[in-house]
C-alpha cells in the first residue's frame, strides 16, 4: 500500500468549525489503524495545484499513492476497500454494504445530529424493544 496523506485547510473560519468533513476521514484511518500523515493548504491563497485535487477548492482530499481523491463520502469508500475492520471484505459482506449505501442520506449524519436521531429511532416501533423472558 502506497502512503496516505490527507490535506485539510491551515485554517477554518469560526463558523464551520466543528462541521469540517476532514474528521470523518481521520476517524476513519484511526479506526482502521492505517497509517497516514496530514499536510495542510492554506485557506485563504488556493493555489492552481489546489483545484488540481479538488475542483471545489475545499477540503480534504486524500492522495493514495497516485491517485487523488475528494469529498469525504468518497474518501470513506476507498478507506473501506483497504480495511476491513471498516467494510467487510467477503462477497456477502460487501454486498450488504453495498445494498445499505444507496438508502444512505447523501451527508452522513453529523455527529450534533446523531442524539437526536437515536432518540427518535428508540421510540419507532420494534426499534429497542425488549422481548419479555418466557
Amino acid at each position: 500500500m502506497s502512503e496516505l496523506i490527507l490535506t485539510t485547510f491551515d485554517w477554518v473560519p469560526e463558523i464551520p468549525r466543528g462541521y469540517v468533513r476532514d474528521i470523518r476521514v481521520r476517524w476513519a484511518l484511526e479506526e482502521a489503524g492505517l497509517p497516514y500523515r496530514v499536510e495542510s493548504t492554506p485557506f485563504r491563497d488556493r493555489k492552481a495545484g489546489h483545484f488540481e485535487h479538488q475542483p471545489f477548492g475545499q477540503a480534504p482530499w486524500l492522495t493514495d499513492g497516485d491517485l487523488s481523491i475528494f469529498e469525504s463520502g468518497a474518501i470513506l469508500l476507498h478507506l473501506g476497500e483497504l480495511s476491513d475492520k471498516l467494510m467487510p471484505a467477503d462477497r456477502r459482506g460487501h454486498s450488504d454494504h453495498s445494498n445499505i449505501r444507496p438508502a444512505m442520506p447523501r451527508n452522513p449524519v453529523r455527529g450534533r445530529d446523531q442524539p437526536r436521531l437515536c432518540f427518535r429511532l428508540s421510540f419507532s416501533p420494534g426499534v429497542c424493544q425488549s422481548t419479555p423472558a418466557q
